[in-house]
């Protein structure tokens, strides 16, 4: 497991700030790490940095600020 696929699972999915997530490469568009069913969800969070872009969901059980805390090397 690579590191971005470790951030995706122990600080967004495990701690039910979010449902599922994915981060993309800015410059090619690939995916670097993304949860399994990644296309559920019933809100949708997007945050964007120079090299990645960090897609995520969310149901109304779940807190998703939280994630603003989350830093991207």
């Amino acid at each position: 497991m690579n590191q971005y696929q470790a951030l995706i699972d122990d600080c967004l999915i495990h701690t039910k700030h979010v449902e599922n997530a994915a981060l993309l490469v800015v410059k090619n568009a690939l995916i670097t790490a993304a949860s399994p069913r990644c296309q559920d969800g019933h809100g949708l969070i997007i945050v964007t940095t120079l090299l990645y872009v960090l897609v995520a969901t969310y149901n109304n059980d779940m807190y998703p600020m939280s994630i603003s805390s989350v830093q991207f090397d």
